[in-house]
């Protein structure tokens, strides 16, 4: 089931020279049995997700682009046209200010031990410095950009059952756009800030269902557009990465 999958996904810390992120799609786990309105569909979406049925993927590229700008369309009409927004530039400023590199003499590329994993490339004063790679103790490896010693600018987390971020970094913590891939065959793209997912993000589900909503300090917050693998549409409400109603919209 889907939401077998999706707690899969809300890994815990390893052991390494430091933290791997955890990626739990901004969902609380425990069971989510919100009240449905519209009784004519009695399939349970326990998750905020559909179960299996008639996949998405096979419409064609087009209809799946049609869909995703409609989906936009709708939460933005819902949305508070009086938000403040001012901190926008500013974030996305400090985002492109983890990518760039300041003008250095890089060493030779080096193997050392750092932390509790195998380090091999660039170093500046004995600690990562420019684009490298860290193997971790239990497999999982990161391949990007360091700043410091820390993961910042653009890099790709493998861990080591087979999912993978993608994304930009900044002091060790995922900060601006990323992608997980999930080995199960789901995918998720967010905003983050500082570690944790805020702003708008989507998820897609192996089984073609998609949602598309709002994060809010790594949670699941507010309204959300569920489209599951029939093609059916779902408004839901979530507070804190807890999913407290569901109303299925008219086709």
């Amino acid at each position: 089931m889907l939401a077998e999958r999706i707690q899969v996904h809300n890994r815990s810390v390893i052991s390494g020279v430091m933290p791997l992120v955890s990626h739990n799609c901004g969902l609380k786990s425990g069971p989510q049995q919100p009240e449905t309105h519209n009784a004519t569909d009695s399939t349970p979406l326990s998750t905020g997700h559909a179960v299996s049925g008639t996949s998405l993927s096979g419409v064609g590229l087009e209809k799946v682009m049609e869909i995703c700008s409609s989906a936009a369309a709708f939460l933005k009409g819902r949305m508070d046209k009086s938000r403040k927004r001012g901190s926008a530039a500013s974030r996305a400023a400090s985002m492109l200010d983890a990518e760039r590199e300041p003008e250095k003499t890089w060493s030779p590329i080096v193997e050392i031990q750092f932390g509790e994993g195998t380090y091999r490339g660039r170093c500046q004063e004995g600690v990562p410095e420019g684009k490298g790679r860290l193997t971790y103790s239990d497999g999982s490896i990161y391949d990007g950009l360091w700043r410091y010693g820390k993961r910042s600018g653009l890099g790709t987390l493998y861990y080591s059952n087979g999912d993978v971020f993608h994304g930009t970094w900044r002091d060790d913590l995922i900060h601006g756009k990323g992608w997980y891939y999930f080995h199960s065959g789901d995918r998720w793209f967010a905003n983050f800030w500082k570690g944790k997912a805020n702003g708008e993000g989507r998820f897609y589900a192996k089984d073609g269902s998609i949602l598309f909503g709002h994060f809010q300090n790594g949670w699941r917050h507010g309204e959300c557009l569920l489209i599951d693998g029939n093609g059916s549409r779902w408004l839901e409400v979530w507070d804190d990465g807890v999913l407290t109603g569901r109303t299925k919209l008219e086709e």
